[in-house]
């Protein structure tokens, strides 16, 4: 008896075809950009959150004393805002590498790594709160977003659908 390497008939391949090459093409990519790495973000949870441009002065901990109580948003800013933070920590040296971000299927993932002081730093006890805030573009097939801290999701946002053009 004669065994065939393939024994799907060569119809389906041809049927499914146009299925695997719509699949394959690809829209705009994702722009990712990191806009704040700070080690005092006081006003946000633990996890990942979407914020507002003009929030992040408040997150920053940073505010002009002339400044009007509303700033308007830049006419440039597009995009969409997500802060991620991991909470209080006992003391500085604490920080986040976003390592990657990647589209897995409707999902944007944002790769993070957590970095700690050394063992044996002499470091001063003072509360931080370390964070990262992301500016997302062109994420149209994204719904939702995840942010993983050392391989574990940390948070989870759904996208509005025209949220992050």
């Amino acid at each position: 008896m004669r065994v065939d390497k393939c024994s799907h008939p060569k119809w389906l391949f041809m049927a499914l075809l146009p299925v695997i090459a719509a699949g394959c093409q690809a829209g705009p990519p994702v722009e990712v950009s990191e806009i704040l790495n700070h080690a005092m973000c006081n006003t946000l949870r633990k996890g990942l959150t979407v914020v507002e441009y003009d929030q992040l002065a408040d997150i920053r901990g940073a505010r002009m004393l002339n400044a009007p109580a509303s700033e308007p948003t830049p006419e440039s800013a597009t995009g969409t805002l997500l802060a991620v933070s991991n909470g209080s920590q006992p003391t500085p040296g604490y920080a986040f590498e976003l390592r990657e971000a990647r589209a897995d299927g409707a999902n944007l993932v944002l790769d993070y790594a957590w970095r700690e002081p050394p063992a044996d730093a002499v470091l001063a006890q003072v509360v931080t709160s370390p964070c990262s805030v992301v500016r997302v573009v062109n994420a149209t097939n994204a719904r939702s977003v995840a942010a993983l801290l050392d391989g574990a999701e940390i948070g989870r946002v759904e996208l509005q659908p025209s949220a992050t053009q």
